[in-house]
């Protein structure tokens, strides 16, 4: 093989894990916003006697919660990412 498809091959491989870790931590960071949302809905639907346009308002803060879990842990695990990949190319050089 040449040296051309052994560094591509090489760039596809690091692309494969990466798109796995990053799957993973999606993965991972949808759940565990669904389960925010979920705790919230349930807590929101203990309430007795409340209006309905009150609890659909919470329901609907449940759910924008769940959502801001999810990014934040997305964008926490971006920049692991990106700090691994500038580890990566320090020890390079």
């Amino acid at each position: 093989m040449s040296k051309e498809r052994d560094a591509f091959a090489k760039l596809v491989g690091r692309m494969k894990r990466e798109f796995r870790r990053f799957a993973g931590s999606y993965a991972s960071a949808v759940k565990n916003g669904a389960e925010v949302a979920g705790r919230r809905m349930l807590e929101a639907a203990e309430e007795k006697d409340q209006p309905p346009e009150k609890l659909a308002g919470k329901l609907l803060d449940a759910v924008k919660l769940g959502a801001q879990h999810a990014g934040e842990q997305l964008i926490s695990a971006g920049l692991e990412a990106f700090e691994r990949s500038q580890e990566r190319s320090k020890s390079r050089k």
